[in-house]
């Protein structure tokens, strides 16, 4: 079974990025690697669903589907699938 997760490139105003340092456990896929804010899609979430609460969780910021560009989906060797995006913030 695949895992599904959703990632969001987050650039502002003066065309920086935001990145999350994983959690350097030997559990979680790429642990203390620098990532996209995201994470996993539960079930019966849609992706932009789950991004809205990935967000929240991890930097606390409420966020507005309609900011979010589909840049579009990729797989890693792990047969992880992500849908990834882009919001300008």
């Amino acid at each position: 079974m695949k895992n599904k997760a959703v990632g969001v490139i987050l650039i502002n105003e003066e065309n920086k990025l935001l990145f999350n340092l994983r959690d350097n456990k030997p559990t979680i896929v790429y642990p203390d690697f620098w990532s996209f804010i995201g994470g996993g899609i539960e079930i019966n979430e849609t992706p932009k669903e789950a991004l809205k609460r990935e967000i929240k969780e991890e930097i606390g910021l409420d966020f507005q589907e309609d900011n979010l560009e589909f840049l579009g989906e990729i797989e890693d060797e792990f047969n992880n699938h992500a849908y990834v995006y882009l919001a300008k913030i």
